[in-house]
């Protein structure tokens, strides 16, 4: 499902400041490296002081060019109480991935965070509604929902939902779009972060085999989790794909599991087991884009995964959720609990490329030699992305 956006995209070139600091759209890896995060200067300028409510009629819905690298974001020229105000929206990828339509002509509402450029009236939005769809962009903090993988934290996700119980813009509790509160649903969300796996392999019995372990430190990070550490190679990583299937679930606006890593080849089944309809896709520029549409609870749609890649899992309903799949070459990985604790075993004697991904954080190889029957420890200190 996409937003459809008709009649004319007019296509700028953009070199004043206003672009680069009001939104720079985070479409950099979305979220990868670079874009509009905490701390960056464009999330600096969304000034919640300066947040406001107007509507309008759109005007022109403009496909905007980032400087030389190229990257394209979505805004509008909106008129509202006789005047023409800039509305930036976010990255077009993520526009074009939306349920809500827009279109010249329509009659908008917009909420977000007003400034001046040039002694124009410029709106960075969070929200826009149209009749009774709303699109939302970022939350009340100026987020964008589209770093939804970058995992909004349980505090940013009250913020938001204050903002909206107290008579704010937004969709209620109890509809999509809010973090639901039933305790039946958050005792299958412990159930499943439990029972769930986290990694899908075939089993290999090596003769005279070496083991590698060690354990990950993560700088800013609350826990060394969720880290994947995998030899990059082990022969000619020609190894048959797992018959058991993966599976990713969705409890209380969560999935679970955060990350899910899987030899190369393996089918991943994509549930909903929430009180809610969720759509589950990835971003049209990763490795493998797909698009399972909006789906009610109960019902399951399978992917296989053939490419090794890591591949961000996100939701078109509720812009807070996010996962990742890691798709690896060969069986020998390993995925770091809290303690941030690995173990490869039955790893053929040799040398090898031993690398640690987390979804945020440097990834950082080393090279190791494995002996007959004997372990290696290996450690790894994760950093923050330059």
């Amino acid at each position: 499902m996409k937003v459809l956006i008709f009649i004319m995209l007019v296509t700028t070139v953009v070199v004043s400041n206003v672009f680069f600091t009001v939104d720079s759209f985070a479409q950099r890896g979305m979220g990868r490296r670079g874009g509009c995060g905490r701390g960056n200067q464009c999330y600096r300028m969304y000034n919640q002081e300066t947040t406001e409510k107007i509507s309008g009629e759109v005007v022109s819905i403009e496909k905007v060019i980032r400087g030389k690298e190229g990257f394209s974001g979505i805004q509008l020229q909106v008129m509202a109480d006789e005047e023409t105000v800039t509305v930036h929206l976010g990255p077009e990828w993520y526009i074009e991935n939306q349920d809500m339509e827009i279109e010249e002509k329509d009659k908008i509402e917009i909420t977000g965070s007003k400034s001046f450029y040039g002694g124009k009236p410029v709106i960075t939005a969070y929200e826009v509604k149209k009749g009774d769809d709303i699109l939302v962009l970022r939350d009340a903090d100026g987020f964008p929902a589209w770093r939804g993988w970058g995992r909004h934290s349980d505090n940013q996700l009250l913020k938001r939902e204050e903002a909206i119980g107290k008579g704010g813009s937004g969709r209620g509790c109890g509809n999509p779009g809010c973090r639901m509160n039933s305790p039946e649903m958050q005792e299958k969300l412990i159930e499943a972060t439990r029972d769930l796996k986290r990694e899908i392999k075939i089993d290999i019995m090596v003769e005279n085999g070496g083991t590698i372990t060690g354990n990950v430190e993560c700088k800013r990070a609350r826990y060394p989790e969720n880290v994947v550490v995998s030899i990059k190679k082990v022969g000619d990583n020609n190894y048959p794909a797992p018959e058991e299937h993966g599976i990713i679930d969705q409890f209380n606006l969560i999935f679970v599991p955060h990350v899910l890593a899987v030899q190369k080849g393996t089918k991943i089944d994509f549930l909903n087991s929430d009180s809610v309809q969720h759509n589950v896709f990835s971003p049209p520029d990763c490795c493998q884009p797909l698009n399972l549409g909006t789906y009610s609870v109960g019902v399951v749609k399978t992917v296989e995964f053939n490419e090794a890649c890591e591949i961000p899992i996100l939701c078109n309903v509720h812009a807070e959720m996010s996962a990742f799949v890691v798709v690896l070459d060969n069986p020998y990985f390993s995925v770091t609990g809290k303690n941030g604790a690995f173990t490869i075993e039955n790893v053929p004697p040799g040398a090898y490329t031993l690398n640690a991904w987390h979804e945020s954080l440097m990834t950082v190889s080393k090279e190791v030699t494995v002996e007959t029957e004997k372990t290696k420890v290996v450690d790894f200190q994760l950093m923050k992305r330059k």
